[in-house]
């Protein structure tokens, strides 16, 4: 939108041939009537421009080109570099037809031929260029708004960060010492008064000594996840097929009295830290064993879902499965779908691996319907920005 008529734009010409002075000033004088009110100042060589500007405001600056002490771009960039605030629009010759084109693309708000112009014409241009101008100055300093309370909450983010580990640290070594004196006492307790202790006693004492090595198994899967939150990722190209494979093998060598499907493709090829996603794999794996208990032969499959950018990996099985209506808590440490004493655990292992995941840039979630099975899907990585058509 141009500049209001009511409001004056003052103007810094920048030309050496007093006849094209002359020429220009006769336009902007035609101009008012069409596009406002002009003051205009005239120099005839670009230090001049650049000492003025130190000294007086502009709003606008109508510079040639082709100047006794600047030539072409370099004129546009030192006189930029001087006045980042003005809104400069060029002018050049009718010979130089791709000098505009160069020059808008280098910061300049229009480009106008000498020898075509007429004070409409002009008057529009330093209206429009003005005011893009001001819209520019607008956006930097909004984005550098932005850029500011992005910095501030990354360092308040990482301050906390620091905070938490440092809690979690202290946390886990103060809460281990007086555990294990208790794990120390109950054992004792178990040792050398069981004998003397009725039905309900004895019961008493096993619920304690449960108790006691359930506490323990928070306290390390506490450590365990402020750890993985300390790992930095370090991307590599790697078979999560063959991952996959070596992590259910470690797995089923404890589960060999029972009868265990694993499927996964022959290859499949990722770019991440290789280190964490055999994390999620180990955390995966083993949940989908471990749901799996009461089927008579278990199912478990790796695969990726095709055509999806970013490629979308699932891990699926055969076992109990879970509500969805409950499935907002999935991922939250000690939050767990099942009782205890069906399938035992910290509730921790998805916790990492949604953090794990997260650190790579993508994202998890899960299918499931209770008694019918589970899928878990995750994705790597971000999808990429659209492209735009040239």
């Amino acid at each position: 939108m141009p500049t209001s008529r009511s409001s004056q734009l003052r103007v810094l010409l920048v030309e050496d041939n007093p006849a094209d002075e002359r020429l220009l000033r006769a336009i902007l004088d035609e101009a008012r009537s069409a596009a406002g009110d002009f003051a205009l100042s005239w120099v005839t060589t670009l230090g001049q421009a650049m000492a003025r500007v130190e000294v007086q405001h502009f709003d606008a600056c109508l510079l040639d080109l082709g100047l006794p002490d600047a030539m072409g771009l370099e004129a546009l960039e030192r006189m930029r570099r001087a006045a980042p605030h003005i809104a400069i629009v060029v002018l050049t010759g009718l010979d130089e037809p791709g000098l505009g084109r160069d020059a808008i693309a280098a910061g300049a708000q229009d480009a106008l031929v000498k020898d075509h112009i007429d004070g409409v014409a002009v008057g529009r241009a330093l209206g429009h260029a003005v005011e893009r101008q001001r819209s520019d100055a607008q956006v930097r300093q909004l984005n550098a708004d932005l850029e500011l309370r992005v910095q501030e909450r990354t360092r308040a983010l990482a301050m906390a960060n620091e905070q938490l580990e440092a809690f979690v640290h202290a946390a886990y070594h103060e809460m281990k010492a007086p555990l294990r004196s208790l794990a120390g006492l109950v054992t004792l307790l178990s040792d050398e008064q069981s004998t003397r202790l009725d039905a309900e006693g004895v019961a008493l004492l096993e619920r304690a000594q449960r108790a006691v090595e359930r506490m323990d198994g928070h306290i390390n899967a506490l450590q365990k996840l402020a750890l993985v939150a300390r790992e930095a990722v370090r991307s590599t190209t790697f078979d999560l097929a063959t991952q996959a494979r070596s992590v259910f093998g470690e797995i089923y060598e404890r589960h060999s009295d029972r009868a265990i499907t694993f499927r996964c493709p022959d290859r499949l090829m990722v770019d991440a830290d290789e280190h964490l996603v055999r994390m999620v794999l180990q955390n995966l794996i083993s949940n989908a064993v471990k749901f799996t208990g009461k089927a008579t032969i278990a199912r478990i499959e790796l695969g990726v879902l095709g055509h999806e950018n970013p490629p979308v990996y699932f891990l699926r099985d055969n076992g109990e499965g879970f509500d969805m209506a409950y499935v907002d808590k999935l991922f939250r440490p000690f939050k767990r779908l099942h009782r205890h004493d069906e399938f035992p655990g910290t509730g921790i292992g998805l916790a990492a691996t949604q953090r794990i995941v997260r650190m790579h840039g993508g994202d998890i979630w899960a299918e499931a319907e209770a008694g019918a099975g589970a899928c878990f899907f995750f994705t790597l990585s971000h999808p990429p920005e659209p492209r735009v058509p040239a």
